[in-house]
């Protein structure tokens, strides 16, 4: 059997390991940070958000029929809610995915072996592919100086009685999003590439509290990287013997498009294969 060996455990490494067993493949997840991922902070609702690359329309797409039939399963933690853009006036009925029940149910789902373990060279993993979904972590690993960091903050608040969720992404300086999920609300956000000061949180707790007055108590503060590129790679690579499949770059829209990409992957694999 074809071995694979997944370097990250994000929304992108987990969605890749789910595609890649069920076609076949014997997949082992290897990363750092099992659990304090940046998905883990992520607000995960569809959107293509700070994300660059030709293919990321067709990506989004085939995520979102994904998902759409996700919201039918009462495990994986999908759901579909209206979306609001305010700087458009926008409205949507998107999925959006609870972190602390999707990332599990992925996990669930791929069922085979995740090992925490940093990885500093493909050189390290023995597997026939090595699908590199390492997120801003690539930076390092491949020496990609095109990646850089997106940094992030998400509040977690208390429930509201908000029915839908909204988002404003013009003024970077003001991006503001709030997202009832069934138990709590998550609350937005910072995209630049230096980390917030202290206060940060302060000002997205009074501007989103601004426009929905029943959030009032702060829960836990999430922090993450978006790992911002000119375009997603998504492509193959032979690397000092190794075959690599990179799936990285995706900015603020890893739940958005982790299955179009993940497809995608596996594409790679058997074409090559073939």
């Amino acid at each position: 059997m074809t071995t694979v060996a997944i370097v990250g455990a994000g929304v992108s490494g987990l969605t890749c390991a789910v595609v890649l067993r069920e076609a076949g493949f014997q997949v082992t997840i290897y990363a750092r940070d099992l659990r304090a991922t940046t998905s883990e902070a992520a607000a995960a609702i569809w959107y293509p958000y700070h994300i660059a690359s030709d293919h990321a329309e067709a990506w989004a797409r085939a995520t979102f029929d994904v998902l759409t039939g996700l919201a039918d399963d009462p495990d994986a933690g999908v759901s579909l809610v209206d979306f609001v853009l305010l700087d458009t006036g926008e409205r949507m009925r998107v999925p959006l995915m609870d972190t602390t029940r999707y990332l599990p149910y992925l996990r669930e789902r791929f069922g085979g072996p995740i090992v925490q373990r940093e990885i500093a060279s493909f050189r390290e993993l023995d597997a026939d592919w090595i699908v590199n979904c390492a997120g801003f972590g690539a930076r390092e690993l491949c020496a990609d100086r095109e990646l850089t960091p997106g940094h992030g903050i998400a509040l977690i608040a208390n429930r509201t009685s908000l029915d839908h969720a909204f988002a404003s992404t013009a003024d970077p300086d003001a991006l503001l999003y709030v997202i009832p999920r069934q138990r709590d609300c998550i609350l937005g956000g910072y995209d630049k590439p230096s980390p917030p000061d202290a206060a940060e949180a302060d000002a997205i707790f009074a501007r989103c509290r601004a426009l929905v007055p029943d959030v009032t108590t702060i829960h836990a503060t999430r922090r993450g990287i978006r790992p911002v590129r000119s375009s997603v790679r998504v492509e193959l690579e032979e690397i000092e013997g190794a075959r690599v499949v990179h799936n990285y770059g995706h900015g603020g829209a890893g739940f958005t498009v982790s299955w179009g990409c993940a497809m995608n992957v596996l594409e790679l694999v058997r074409h090559a294969n073939a």
